[in-house]
């Protein structure tokens, strides 16, 4: 597919032998297939950002924060249209940082670990770290937290004022949103890290006294989640209490695939949010956001108290003190992510703006058309971009139709993406991230926008975002192709007490829509009958 087909130049990289890339942890942040543009703005910022947090705890020097164009070098590529990370980059970083193992690291983004990989760690950067890594911790949640809301201050401005905006003012709109995007990455990567590190420890520390299954209520019900807010409010306008346009000015940066540029956000298109404002309305009370999310802090707070009581007086001090950063760094992960996605929605009106611009000019034929350029082709599309535009879009189309493995090695070759027929196993293994055993229906969905779920049904899908939360008020449990125990839809699912299986990779490849399932929270079992 790659040979002599220029729709796909922008679509896809090549790489050297040895290069090791996965579609975990990018795949779980901004899933789905990229147009040119969204990559060539998403890509770059996304190894400014995850550099630039490396360089916040003195992993790298500032001339190590860099994007280039060989794709061997930077943290993120694309493959057929999607994204995938270099674990072979994420293994030099973690090679440099004392306490930590490139083996370690490639667990947690793969789920296990290559039979050939070795662990190459190096002292050479620990003065740099042990120096610069105390004051990133202390200071990244406060720094996190005026980022978001200087950030939503300037998202509602620019929204407001793109629509009248000229070319030279939408374009550096732009590069100010791709800047910003950048900056709340490196402190979202900061806060990942540390998180990943406090949660592994609160594993080992409530392990040690036989309460290993404890972990996951043990960072739940922390009552302030960005996306449990979503659900929360949305509720509030479902009864009433709330107008939309407060919803939308708060939220509307959200919606289908909104980690994608070429989305259309609820600001946009308020559509998808009928049928979810109509199912909350006739939802009990006590079954909303709120009510949940009470419960499960008195359930946060009986398994502290159960974890404390087990442990060694001499072993509390630590213990409270790991209960406590979790309690800032977990619900700043999501605080981090909603940050990016606002900055990511600037960047999305500026580029609909520009199409429109040159579409008013005749340089394109349709708006839309914008997200087949790539971003040094926003100031003028040129005489041929009809053509460029035609050939990137047939290549977008047959993309969407192959199917990227979750990890390689080297150059993917056509062979290595062609769909594959699944077959039908009885059961998926994936990780237990929240709850018990529930059986229910079902309902595998690619799109949030179009889910039509009963009490006892179970939602299967890829990956998550926010504009997902809202269903899982009504479902019985969650299944996840993609994503780790701090994922954001694992997070998620515990605010709001919902069973919860991820990381199973081809769920929604194997289970179908109305097939019975058994799915274990705990185990991570899933136990498929097919009608």
């Amino acid at each position: 597919m790659t040979g002599g087909d220029p729709g796909l130049a922008v679509l896809h990289s090549t790489t050297r032998p040895g290069r090791a890339w996965t579609r975990g942890n990018i795949g779980e942040a901004v899933p789905g297939l990229f147009t040119p543009l969204a990559w060539s703005v998403t890509g770059p910022a996304v190894d400014l950002g995850v550099r630039g947090g490396f360089r916040t705890i003195g992993v790298l020097s500032r001339r190590e924060v860099f994007s280039g164009p060989d794709p061997d070098l930077n943290v993120a590529a694309v493959f057929y249209g999607y994204a995938a990370s270099n674990l072979t980059v994420f293994r030099g970083f973690a090679d440099r940082i004392p306490g930590v193992s490139a083996n370690t690291v490639e667990q947690q983004l793969l789920g296990t670990v290559r039979a050939d990989a070795r662990d190459e760690p190096t002292r050479r950067y620990y003065a740099r770290i042990m120096l610069k890594m105390p004051i990133g911790v202390l200071f990244t949640p406060g720094r996190l937290r005026r980022a978001r809301r200087a950030g939503h201050d300037w998202w509602g401005e620019q929204i407001r004022s793109l629509p009248e905006a000229d070319l030279s003012e939408a374009l550096a709109v732009l590069a100010e949103a791709e800047r910003r995007f950048a900056r709340v990455m490196a402190l979202h990567t900061v806060t990942s890290m540390l998180a990943s590190a406090v949660f592994e420890q609160l594993e080992e520390l409530a392990g040690s006294v036989g309460r290993r299954g404890d972990v996951a209520e043990l960072i739940t019900g922390y009552g302030t989640m960005e996306e449990t807010r979503v659900a929360a409010l949305l509720w509030r306008v479902a009864r009433g209490t709330v107008p939309i346009e407060d919803f939308l000015a708060e939220f509307g940066f959200h919606g289908p695939s909104t980690g994608q540029l070429a989305s259309r956000v609820w600001r946009e298109d308020q559509t998808p949010l009928k049928g979810l404002l109509d199912r909350f309305a006739a939802m009990p009370e006590d079954a909303s956001p709120s009510a949940r999310e009470r419960r499960q802090v008195r359930l946060r707070r009986d398994r502290e108290r159960a974890l404390l009581s087990r442990l060694p007086r001499r072993r509390r001090a630590k213990a409270r003190l790991l209960l406590r950063l979790a309690a800032i760094l977990v619900p700043g992960r999501e605080r981090g992510k909603a940050g990016w996605l606002q900055m990511l929605d600037v960047a999305r009106a500026a580029c609909r703006r520009i199409g429109t611009i040159h579409t008013r000019d005749g340089g394109l034929e349709q708006p839309d058309d914008v997200f087949f350029l790539v971003r040094p082709e926003l100031a003028g599309p040129g005489p041929d971009a009809a053509t460029r535009v035609a050939e990137r879009r047939a290549a977008h189309a047959r993309c969407a139709r192959l199917r990227v493995p979750f990890w390689w090695t080297g150059n993917l070759s056509p062979e290595d993406v062609e769909p594959v027929r699944s077959d039908r196993p009885g059961s998926l293994r994936g990780l237990g991230a929240y709850g018990g055993s529930v059986t229910g229906r079902a309902i595998v969905a690619e799109d949030p926008s179009d889910i039509d779920l009963e009490p006892d049904d179970v939602l299967v899908c890829h990956t998550t975002d926010p504009a997902w939360i809202p269903h899982f008020l009504t479902a019985a449990a969650v299944v996840i192709d993609v994503g780790g125990s701090l994922s954001h839809g694992v997070i998620a699912a515990r605010e709001l007490g919902v069973v919860c299986v991820v990381g199973t990779g081809n769920a929604t490849q194997v289970i179908r829509t109305g097939d019975r399932i058994t799915v274990d929270g705990a185990s991570g079992l899933v136990t498929i009958a097919h009608p």
